[in-house]
């Protein structure tokens, strides 16, 4: 076998290979694995790099800045803005590294009782947990998410 047919062949492996854990679904059986009511999960979580995940958080974290922008060029009054500016603040976790909080997704997602859970309400927990929310509220917050999306 040739250099270059070799590398052809480890290239194909390498870039089918995150696939084939479901290559036997249908595509509506992998997107109700990989979907809940309609938002990434774990299981599709799981099948991200290193730096898919970091894209995946950049994308929430640019998500956040926009709507805090949006609300700070919206006219009225501030109190009318008040509460949704206080959750962009609870969403943004400052001085955060993207590894911890791909570190704290992953820990979570490693009990599969929480597979099921968006990624985007996981993202939720890591913030209160790094924002240092109590442990019982901690909990108390991800059994919720489970009772609502483990139906």
């Amino acid at each position: 076998m040739s250099t270059a047919k070799g590398i052809s062949l480890v290239l194909y492996i390498w870039l089918a290979a995150p696939g084939l854990a479901f290559a036997s679904l249908s595509q509506g059986q992998l997107q109700e694995a990989m979907l809940t009511q309609g938002q990434a999960n774990g299981r599709y979580w799981e099948q991200l790099d290193k730096y898919s995940k970091m894209t995946f958080l950049l994308g929430v974290l640019d998500g956040i800045g926009l709507l805090k922008g949006e609300i700070d060029r919206q006219d009225g009054k501030p109190s009318e803005h008040a509460h949704t500016l206080r959750a962009t603040k609870r969403l943004a976790v400052e001085g955060a590294d993207l590894s911890d909080i791909i570190a704290e997704i992953d820990r979570v997602f490693g009990d599969r009782s929480n597979i099921r859970i968006p990624v985007a309400y996981v993202y939720s927990f890591a913030a209160k947990k790094m924002s240092g929310s109590e442990p019982r509220v901690l909990e108390s917050y991800l059994a919720e998410l489970r009772r609502k999306f483990n139906k």
